[in-house]
């Protein structure tokens, strides 16, 4: 009878013990999902994945992964609002929720950092909320959630609330999050990352310069190219030239007790022949047709050129963003270049729809890129020179040229009786 109840406890202990114990799961950046590869903004919502589980992610920008983001960022600015991200599924005997914070958190917007647990997806059901001290929050710092009522079958959300008065996009920026499941140890960050997301070589060149891999933590790393018939990689990360062509560069970790797994990667093109450069000047600025050929060629597309167009359409000017996308064409052309998100005159922000119309010609300074390999356009860019069509033929009515500021196409300050094309108001009329 004795040693019967001895098997029992015994039994009973061992099943207690194993329930109690929880999985760590850890959601890093970039994700492994296809939705975050077409984020580019700050009010979308979008899965994350990594292997199976989801997790739905609530304006937070992940910039398409490119400039070399591994993290994502929130808080659009001129804007008062919550993002969030939320388990897609359920967790059982979590303890410790981790929120590894980025090089950005501005503390003057950030009005309060939340976990809420429950019992449904909705978050509507036998819910607790955890609040963060922002007191202890700053860049590149932890915020852990301690949760002291551990069960099984629950979901998680992070709620970030800003009031972002401020002229600047992500003002907060999520590395990692960690779910640490009970008798688990959190894991840090491993912190690889590639000095360059692209790089050019020249098969003749005597020597050739690549990206250095930033290992902070002295990790064991292994090396990768997905194209070895383009170039090879060694153990020790020295590259060998094989033909002209593109391929992938990877530095992996494979991940141990203390430091997750984590893969780097940057595109590496093989020429024969050097890259010419396409620096220019406003007077010699690019035609359309010409941009367009310069990104097919790929050469030097880092160095920003001016481009000369005349609005065609599509014209969306974001006042929120203060910024226009549009597309150019050149005269008697059905070609187009996008325009994306692009600035006023000499950087100025966009504050009105009517600022830009169809059929102003422009030049226009930006990078020029094939965006997702499909679409051709130039981003970071302003208007450094505009010609607006005249908008009206009637007459204009002036009681005073001084108060009213009438000017001739060279900006110079005329009299109210002025005729021919006269600005007023920063708007172009003819006055007969």
């Amino acid at each position: 009878m004795m040693k019967t109840l001895q098997y029992l406890l015994v039994s009973l202990l061992l099943v207690i013990c194993g329930t109690m114990h929880g999985e760590t799961y850890t959601l890093s950046f970039p994700d492994e999902g296809e939705e975050s590869k077409k984020i580019d903004g700050y009010t979308q919502t979008w899965t994350a994945k990594i292997g199976e589980k989801t997790w739905k992610i609530e304006n937070f920008n992940s910039h398409s992964w490119k400039d070399g983001w591994t993290f994502i960022r929130c808080c659009k600015k001129n804007t008062e609002s919550e993002a969030a991200i939320a388990t897609g599924f359920k967790m059982d005997n979590i303890n410790l929720v981790r929120v590894t914070i980025g090089q950005k958190y501005d503390s003057k917007y950030v009005k309060k950092i939340e976990l809420i647990v429950a019992d449904d997806a909705d978050f509507s059901t036998n819910t607790k909320t955890i609040s963060a001290d922002l007191t202890n929050i700053t860049k590149e710092s932890t915020i852990d959630f301690n949760i002291t009522e551990v069960g099984t079958g629950k979901y998680y959300k992070l709620l970030f609330a800003y009031n972002n008065t401020s002229k600047n996009n992500g003002i907060v920026e999520v590395k990692q999050v960690d779910y640490v499941g009970q008798g688990d140890t959190p894991k840090s960050p491993a912190n690889l990352a590639w000095s360059e997301k692209e790089c050019t070589a020249v098969t003749t060149r005597t020597e050739n310069t690549y990206p250095t891999l930033t290992n902070t933590n002295s990790l064991t790393v292994s090396y990768e190219s997905s194209n070895t018939e383009v170039a090879t990689i060694d153990e020790k990360g020295a590259i060998t030239l094989v033909a002209v062509g593109t391929t992938e560069i990877s530095a992996i970790f494979e991940g141990n007790e203390s430091y997750n797994a984590q893969t780097v990667k940057y595109t590496l093109t093989v020429r024969d022949t050097e890259p010419q450069s396409i620096e220019n000047t406003v007077e010699t600025a690019y035609t359309v047709a010409q941009a367009l050929a310069l990104i097919d060629a790929g050469d030097d597309l880092k160095t920003k050129v001016y481009v000369k167009g005349k609005i065609k359409g599509d014209i969306d000017i974001n006042t929120d963003y203060k910024n226009a996308t549009y597309t150019i064409t050149d005269e008697g052309s059905d070609n187009e270049l996008k325009i994306f998100r692009g600035k006023y005159v000499e950087g100025a922000d966009f504050e009105e729809q009517d600022q830009i119309k169809v059929g102003d010609k422009v030049i226009v300074y930006g990078t020029l890129t094939l965006y997702n390999n499909t679409t051709k356009e130039m981003t970071n860019s302003k208007i450094v020179k505009l010609e607006k069509t005249a908008t009206s033929m009637e007459e204009i009515k002036v009681e005073s040229g001084e108060a009213q500021g009438v000017y001739n196409l060279l900006g110079q300050s005329v009299g109210a009786n002025a005729k021919g094309i006269v600005i007023v108001k920063g708007k172009k009329y003819i006055k007969r």
